[in-house]
């Protein structure tokens, strides 16, 4: 049976392939920026060092109030609150349970007046909604995006530990492959760029192999030597 030739099916691929790189490479870590780790692979867990929001924060610009003094308050008897204060998005709203948007309000001097009722902690962020202290955000061997790596900063993280891949050699092989078409029984290579483009979204340091022929004596040559 001539192997060189021969195809086997994916899954078997895939398992030869793991095979090889699990008796042959040893992945090092490296420290990076989470400003330059999108697509990279986590070398280890990653726990919240904070709480966010650490308090109950205003969700929108208005005036924070106590949820209980809006009660009954309707477009034909207003209600007329003096207990308040100006917030604005993400700012903490203090001893006050809800925030009314500014355009739902009518302010007269020291006063706001309402023409509706509001429930407690409506147009609220409450503490901890996001992420809490100690919480797991984010497991080794993940593969992270940037929303991944925007939960990291909101954790209190500034770098990730990643692995560092390997060196990668792409070896394009045919008698019929060629960078310029002289002949008619010549193909363009070029799946040498495809490979390459997505290497390169996971940090992979790729070199391509100028084309060789179909021969496997020589293809194991280039392989061992490089």
């Amino acid at each position: 049976m001539d192997y060189y030739f021969s195809s086997i099916n994916k899954e078997k691929a895939c398992e030869i392939l793991k095979s090889i790189v699990s008796r042959n490479i040893v992945l090092k870590t490296e420290e990076r920026s989470i400003y330059d780790a999108n697509n990279t692979f986590l070398s280890k867990n990653y726990y919240s060092k904070q709480t966010s929001p650490p308090t109950h924060v205003s969700a929108m610009d208005g005036y924070a109030v106590n949820a209980q003094d809006t009660f009954e308050a309707t477009e034909t008897k207003p209600k007329k609150i003096e207990n308040f204060i100006r917030v604005q998005t993400g700012e903490s709203i203090s001893q006050y349970n809800c925030v009314i948007p500014f355009e739902e309000v009518r302010e007269e001097q020291n006063a706001i007046f309402i023409y509706s009722s509001y429930f407690q902690y409506q147009n609220v962020r409450k503490k901890g909604e996001d992420i809490l202290k100690e919480d797991c955000i984010a497991k080794k061997g993940q593969e992270v995006n940037n929303f991944d790596l925007a939960l990291l900063k909101i954790g209190g993280f500034k770098s990730v530990e990643i692995y560092k891949l390997p060196k990668v050699l792409f070896i394009p092989t045919g008698d019929e492959l060629t960078h310029d078409l002289l002949q008619e029984n010549q193909l363009a290579e070029f799946n040498s760029v495809i490979f390459k483009n997505l290497m390169d979204q996971y940090h992979f340091d790729v070199e391509i192999h100028d084309i060789i022929k179909n021969n496997p004596k020589h293809i194991e040559e280039v392989i061992r030597k490089n």
